[in-house]
């Protein structure tokens, strides 16, 4: 299988556009997230609009991350213990595996499969509150930072033989190759990396920045002219498509509201929601078709090709979606 992308129901309105299940024959459609079921949010993936749930609803859990490989489903997140700590894990199909030990904070923000090599990405909290960025290999931890500043991992990509991890040192926007930090140019004033995607030689990050509030986006290390005359809270995800770079974000709209947008070559297209914010967090294409994925005022949201698509009728998060070629 070939993996297309790197790395949210509501009901219908009369002002909104016509909410339908739709089918792509080309690929399998991922999405992660979860079911809110008896006052818990319950991790669940769904494949082509069918959920499966991986946790029961005595705890929350949620599916920040996905990928698949073969007829195995990845799924990376984090679960809540009977002390209310958030602990990092990642599920292979329904079994989970614990990442980190349930004294403190921690989450799987990124997850990869190269192989037989299953590689996390995220966060653990130390004792004094310091957020220290963590890659786990076959669940053995790797500290990608010491705890001098706060750091995390948010995204990863493998490419050959290289691992690339996106995130943040402190107030500077940090990728590690191999485990060896390199610092972002713009890196000023609260800028973070939240997705990476590779291209042939050419490697795209995309992220935000506090100190102007707007989303940046790099190519090959240096901010690319994609980052120009938007006006957005931050970028969240990032797809290639030939030479077609698409990227998603919430873009600010004229009564205030941040409002899901991707943009395909710096071009926007705002997602209609009948709700008043909506914040994409994954998207995904294939040939003409579109997939964003985010939450709401109402919970999950997922759209394709601009129209909403329904895939449950109880409330719900999406965090991100993968596609995979038949």
């Amino acid at each position: 299988m070939v993996m297309l992308t790197i790395t949210a129901c509501k009901k219908n309105s009369p002002s909104s556009p016509t909410t339908k299940k739709t089918t792509d024959t080309t690929v399998d459609i991922y999405i992660g997230g979860f079911i809110f079921t008896n006052g818990h949010t319950v991790a669940t993936y769904w494949k082509n609009g069918v959920a499966t749930k991986l946790a029961d609803s005595l705890s929350d859990t949620q599916v920040l991350a996905i990928a698949v490989q073969g007829n195995d489903v990845y799924s990376g997140g984090r679960f809540r213990t009977k002390n209310s700590e958030l602990v990092a894990a990642y599920w292979k199909n329904n079994t989970i595996t614990q990442l980190a030990d349930t004294t403190t904070l921690s989450q799987v923000s990124a997850i990869a499969v190269n192989g037989t090599d299953v590689y996390a990405a995220g966060v653990v909290v130390d004792p004094n509150n310091n957020g220290v960025a963590t890659l786990w290999k076959n669940g053995v931890a790797t500290k990608l930072a010491d705890n001098k500043a706060y750091s995390s991992a948010n995204a990863i990509v493998i490419s050959g033989n290289d691992v690339y991890v996106g995130g943040f040192i402190g107030q500077n926007a940090v990728y590690w190759k191999n485990g060896v930090a390199v610092t972002l140019p713009y890196s000023i004033s609260g800028t973070e990396v939240s997705a990476i995607a590779i291209s042939g030689s050419n490697i795209y990050m995309v992220g935000s920045t506090s100190h102007a509030n707007a989303g940046i986006c790099w190519k090959n290390g240096a901010v690319s002219n994609l980052s120009d005359n938007i006006s957005t809270g931050f970028f969240s995800a990032i797809a290639l498509q030939g030479n077609d770079v698409y990227i998603t974000g919430p873009s600010l709209t004229t009564n205030g509201y941040y409002l899901a947008t991707y943009w395909k070559n710096g071009v926007a297209t705002k997602l209609p929601d009948v709700n008043a914010q909506s914040t994409p967090l994954g998207i995904a294409v294939n040939g003409k078709n579109i997939y964003v994925v985010g939450t709401d005022d109402a919970g999950g949201a997922y759209w394709k090709n601009g129209s909403i698509v329904s895939l449950s009728t109880q409330q719900t998060g999406y965090y991100c979606i993968v596609l995979v070629q038949h």
